[in-house]
């Protein structure tokens, strides 16, 4: 179990992650979003969350590029792995 996990138990609440990914919607302008969908339950694993999103990267060669991880805020973990599926 990663820290990041153990601390959401303690405070009470389920850890949530989900993977970002952006592409370009045209020439400069950058497409932002996520899996699951807000809609939907998040990743209670970070280390299913890491999994998802490198194969993610893996099966999408060049069409997204950072790729990673993000908490239940929206915002990217510390020291979290960019995927970039354009050099992988």
């Amino acid at each position: 179990m990663k820290l990041i996990e153990a601390k959401a138990i303690m405070a009470g609440k389920r850890p949530a992650f989900r993977v970002r990914i952006e592409s370009y919607d045209k020439p400069g302008i950058v497409l932002t979003e996520y899996f699951p969908e807000s809609s939907e339950p998040p990743i209670e694993s970070i280390a299913e969350a890491y999994d998802l999103a490198e194969r993610f990267a893996r099966a999408t060669v060049g069409l997204y590029f950072n790729i990673y991880v993000i908490n239940e805020d929206f915002t990217p973990l510390p020291n979290s792995h960019i995927f970039n599926a354009r050099e992988l």
